[in-house]
């Protein structure tokens, strides 16, 4: 067992003395220097540390580093272990003692007389590109087509119809005005042949649309008008024509081609209001509209905007 005083080995800096004491198998103050000066300048740190050293109790050795008023305590397995740890640990108050130095003065500026601009001439004027913009969208205004499509209710089978419609667009909201004819095939009675035929006006509004590369739109409907039967090949034919009401749900996909020409395709399912039946005398039944009916169109439009 070493007495700690008997083995103290202290040495003294070119500037400022250095307190180190540790027994004679570790390395002296040189050597702590040296592991100090790997990282950071040792000088500002070293006159301001106590750094000890000594065996430990049970195996190994204990190291001390005192900074002030902070204490950093090691253990290591040799003492050139506890060296290494206490320099290292040094090294890093050594930087922030230099952080925490405070920056020296700025050197003063002295006044600079201040330069006149001369204009270049303007063949040296460089064109500054111009920001591209893209023209928005622009589906508000009046618009005009004409389409074809199949439709129920006029006669047991589907019935061709033609239509040309006008209307306006605002905001993705659009309000529609068709007038469309639809007629149907001859179809065979027990007393020959009958058909159908249905004139009518349609208004369809779509209170909002969606853009997924094209426009899809939910749309109501009211149409009104006159549905016709007419006999053929019957003797004593007789032609009828009853008024025609029906309600319609359904929606609208738009399509643009151009900034002003699109297209349209519109499904709806119908509900007629009045069901009307058609019989050959004197009660032999032709036809009874049915409560529910589809219709599918397909149309060319125009869009009249600024």
């Amino acid at each position: 067992m070493f007495a700690t005083t008997a083995m103290t080995k202290v040495a003294r800096a070119e500037t400022a003395p250095v307190s180190y004491a540790a027994p004679p198998e570790c390395p002296d103050v040189d050597a702590f220097r040296a592991e100090i000066e790997k990282r950071a300048d040792a000088g500002r740190v070293l006159a301001r540390a106590h750094t000890s050293i000594a065996k430990s109790a049970e195996h190994g050795y204990d190291g001390t580093l005192r900074i002030d008023d902070r204490a950093r305590d090691v253990h290591a397995a040799t003492c050139e272990e506890v060296v290494q740890a206490l320099a290292l640990a040094a090294a890093l108050a050594a930087e922030e003692m230099a952080a925490e130095a405070p920056m020296p003065p700025e050197p003063a500026i002295s006044p600079v007389a201040p330069v006149k601009e001369v204009p270049a001439p303007p063949s040296a004027a460089v064109d500054r590109p111009r920001p591209v913009t893209r023209e928005p969208e622009n589906d508000d205004g009046i618009v005009l087509g004409a389409g074809l499509g199949a439709t129920g209710a006029v006669g047991p089978t589907v019935a061709p119809e033609v239509f040309v419609f006008g209307g306006f667009e605002l905001d993705g909201r659009s309000l529609r005005l068709a007038l469309d004819v639809a007629r149907s095939s001859d179809m065979d009675t027990v007393a020959g042949t009958a058909r159908f035929e249905r004139w009518s006006a349609r208004v369809d509004g779509c209170p909002l649309s969606v853009r997924f590369g094209v426009r899809l739109s939910p749309c109501v409907g009211f149409e009104g008008g006159l549905l016709r039967g007419m006999g053929q090949s019957i003797s004593n034919a007789e032609a009828s024509s009853l008024v025609w009401l029906s309600l319609g749900v359904g929606g609208r996909a738009d399509l643009d081609l151009t900034r002003s020409l699109f297209v349209a395709a519109d499904v709806q399912l119908g509900f007629p209001l009045l069901r009307h039946g058609f019989f050959v005398r004197p009660s032999d039944v032709v036809y009874e509209v049915p409560a529910v009916f589809g219709q599918a169109a397909l149309s060319l439009g125009y869009r009249f905007s600024e």
